[in-house]
């Protein structure tokens, strides 16, 4: 019996651990898409009416944003400096 129940916590556990950041991530990304809306709100005025305009230019420019930020990270002046600063806080 504890067998099973140190199964079932672990497998309720892992579950939480994978379906928790995905849900929150989720609503994350919806809320910046609608925080979005308004900026993309005059251009996709001039799409047409049977394309949702509105949701795909606040997708597409929350995953730019989110691009963006990717290559800022992974650049080499950002890596560098942040070991720099590693090492310059670590001899204090």
């Amino acid at each position: 019996m504890k067998h099973a129940m140190v199964f079932i916590s672990r497998a309720l556990l892992s579950g939480l651990l994978i379906v928790v950041p995905l849900y929150l991530a989720t609503l994350l990304l919806l809320k910046l898409m609608k925080s979005f809306l308004g900026l993309v709100r005059p251009i996709a005025l001039l799409l047409p009416d049977w394309l949702p305009a509105e949701t795909a230019l606040s997708l597409l420019l929350v995953l730019l944003i989110c691009f963006l930020v990717g290559i800022a990270v992974r650049t080499r002046q950002l890596v560098e400096g942040g070991e720099q600063w590693t090492r310059q806080c670590r001899c204090k």
